[in-house]
């Protein structure tokens, strides 16, 4: 990498990975290209970016998102140039961001107190909308999709501020009516072959961490094949189990394939890490 970065934006899109901002590196980006090993910068941000902002990709573009007076913007990959977006109608700490079903959705944390609301940005007409009627009020706010269905955690500190443990609530949004489901764990335990079953588990998981590790964690999706499936003790291979055998509760149909497929084609996956 060009310039060291801390806490910088990280995104995929076809076949590049971008840096952006960054403690150290504030108002410069830079791609990764695997094929030739090499970085190269872009051209510089409109606005430094540093620490809580949140990074996606989208169609050709990757947009930034800040905290308030920090603002939106979007890279056109095609043309190579920033251009200044709406900002978002109630602007918060700690923003998160996916792509799902052609637009952006959004939230943030402002704390156990303030509820936030969700944000839906349309870069067709760029604006942005309100996602359902209430505000998600917690410690810790995680926006993650996983396959066709887009989840909101809220995470609770317990009431011990020594206590190691968390809770976190799930919420499961409904495009068709544009509203957030909550408490959805009892109905998908109903189905160990729903793959959506695995978010409860997952979300267990990150309670168990306490605040301050699960502050840190950064969700993402990806389908893992193994290459082949060993018995324990033995040296008798077996191969994986093909569509429709009984296997690990996974399905792998086309429906997952395609997803995976969108991902790479339009960037979806997107991070904040140091490196």
């Amino acid at each position: 990498m060009i310039s060291r970065r801390l806490r910088c934006g990280l995104v995929h899109l076809k076949g590049y990975i971008y840096a952006i901002g960054g403690d150290d590196a504030k108002e410069t980006a830079e791609k990764y290209d695997p094929s030739r090993d090499e970085w190269t910068t872009i051209p510089p941000l409109p606005h430094p970016m540093c620490r809580d902002f949140c990074s996606v990709a989208l169609g050709d573009s990757i947009y930034v998102i800040g905290e308030f007076e920090e603002g939106c913007y979007s890279f056109s990959t095609t043309n190579n140039v920033w251009n200044k977006i709406t900002n978002r109608n109630m602007p918060a700490s700690y923003p998160q961001a996916v792509m799902y079903q052609g637009s952006i959705y959004c939230t943030g944390n402002m704390g156990p107190m303030i509820g936030v609301v969700p944000e839906i940005y349309n870069p067709a007409k760029d604006e942005w909308k309100q996602s359902g009627k209430y505000g998600f009020a917690s410690h810790a706010t995680i926006m993650a999709r996983y396959g066709e269905t887009l989840y909101l955690l809220k995470v609770h500190r317990n009431t011990n501020l020594y206590a190691m443990r968390t809770s976190i609530d799930i919420n499961q949004y409904q495009p068709e009516t544009d509203s957030w489901q909550s408490d959805i764990d009892s109905r998908q335990r109903q189905s160990v072959q729903d793959k959506s079953s695995l978010v409860p588990p997952m979300a267990r998981w990150l309670g168990s961490m306490g605040l301050r590790h699960t502050l840190q964690v950064h969700c993402l999706t990806a389908r893992m094949v193994p290459q082949c499936l060993r018995h324990y003790g033995t040296e008798i291979y077996k191969d994986p189990p093909s569509h429709g055998e009984e296997g690990s509760g996974i399905s792998d149909d086309s429906n997952g394939e395609d997803d995976l497929s969108e991902q790479e084609d339009d960037g979806s996956g997107s991070d904040n890490g140091n490196i």
